[in-house]
């Protein structure tokens, strides 16, 4: 089997959006008018530090009128990070094939409002998994 090589550089660059819900749905959609793409200006108006509030979220937004709070969780000056597509390999064999098709600059995680040690929980087993992904492949 051949190894390609795939010029990462002319991938598109995205944010991912890890949100709490089941919508059921795969597609364009009003919920969302900018699918989470945000520009400059709409960015800086979605992160939000709660000052009240003794949890860290970056993030604040509403999703069918329900307040959801976020955090980053992966960015670019940490990891490289990509969106992969799978296929199967040519011959018999049960391989897949993975092959990027656009780079993460950054992975924010929501969660409900009132939910926030929740979210806290989730960042931490994330970055235990990280831990151990870097003792692993290091």
């Amino acid at each position: 089997m051949t190894d390609p090589k795939v010029d990462c550089s002319s991938l598109p660059t995205y944010t991912a959006h890890l949100v709490p819900c089941k919508v059921r749905y795969t597609g364009a959609t009003e919920e969302f008018k900018d699918n989470f793409q945000m520009d400059l200006s709409h960015g800086e108006s979605l992160k939000k530090v709660e000052p009240d509030s003794q949890h860290n979220t970056s993030h604040v937004t509403y999703f069918r009128g329900r307040k959801v709070m976020g955090q980053e969780i992966l960015s670019s000056s940490d990891y490289e990070a990509f969106l992969m597509s799978t296929s199967e390999a040519s011959d018999a064999s049960e391989t897949k094939i993975a092959k990027p098709i656009a780079k993460l600059s950054s992975v924010i995680n929501y969660e409900r409002d009132g939910n926030e040690d929740r979210l806290r929980e989730e960042i931490d087993k994330f970055n235990e998994f990280i831990e151990l992904n870097d003792i692993v492949h290091s």
